[in-house]
């Protein structure tokens, strides 16, 4: 076994023999000790490497063994609690991320049953017109021309625009307004 004084002394050259001490008396109980804090090995094995590779740029002078030992204690401890810090900040967005999206897609639903139901409203109406009537609007809404449901119904183009009219008084009374602007809507 290596004297405490020599293996400081080794150390505070900084040369391959101070990397390869460091790494033989310090690495498994940091590496123990990273893993208590965060708990994975993989976090713990870069929490580890990277304080000793500041410790190893930095290349400060120890007066001895404990007083480094101290120092990678305390400077794994701080790495370790960064990435916790950090990890509770990637955590705690995720939820927010979560949350928020759960959210959106519960208005998505909402919206959706919302225009389900004025879609519903719409054609019940329609279906309680007059057959003729209820057939001028169909093929309205599919997107046909007076002219064009005229024709298809061998009919006078002023009986389709009368049809038209009363059909549209008929449901400016019974449906509420999101089912009135879709059927604008659907008319254009």
């Amino acid at each position: 076994m290596i004297e405490s004084s020599v293996i400081i002394e080794t150390i505070n050259r900084w040369n391959e023999d101070s990397l390869r001490l460091i790494y033989t008396h310090h690495y498994k109980l940091l590496m123990a000790y990273a893993i208590q804090l965060l708990g994975e090995r993989t976090e713990a094995e870069d929490a580890v490497q990277d304080v000793l590779l500041n410790t190893w740029e930095q290349r400060n002078a120890y007066e001895t063994e404990r007083h480094l030992r101290i120092y990678l204690f305390n400077a794994v401890r701080n790495r370790c609690l960064t990435i916790l810090n950090h990890l509770n900040v990637t955590v705690s967005h995720q939820e927010r991320l979560r949350r928020e999206y759960r959210e959106m897609a519960l208005e998505d639903h909402s919206i959706a049953l919302h225009k389900e139901e004025v879609y519903r409203q719409l054609f019940l109406a329609i279906d309680q017109m007059p057959s003729k009537q209820r057939k001028i609007f169909l093929l309205a809404i599919e997107g046909k021309r007076n002219s064009e449901i005229a024709e298809i119904l061998e009919t006078n183009i002023n009986t389709v625009k009368a049809l038209k009219r009363r059909g549209i008084a008929r449901l400016r009374a019974t449906l509420q307004p999101d089912a009135l602007l879709l059927l604008a809507l659907l008319l254009e």
